[in-house]
């Protein structure tokens, strides 16, 4: 259900507020070069790190110690 003003005073004063409130500034901690760089390093480095936990599971089932 919508929320319904009906005093005038209230509704001026919440549109006015709102017309005079500066809109908040963006900051980002690191460029957008070094944030895609980050991302992509991470994702490289969670694939480099699965491969090498199958390689290994690979490498014990082979020799039949896997649990």
């Amino acid at each position: 259900m919508p929320l319904l003003i009906t005093s005038p005073t209230i509704a001026t004063a919440i549109a006015t507020a709102l017309a005079t409130a500066p809109a908040p500034e963006t900051q980002w901690l690191l460029p957008a070069n070094l944030f895609r760089l980050v991302v992509v390093g991470s994702v490289i480095g969670l694939t480099v790190a699965t491969l090498v936990i199958v390689l290994i599971w690979l490498k014990e089932w082979r020799q039949g110690q896997v649990w």
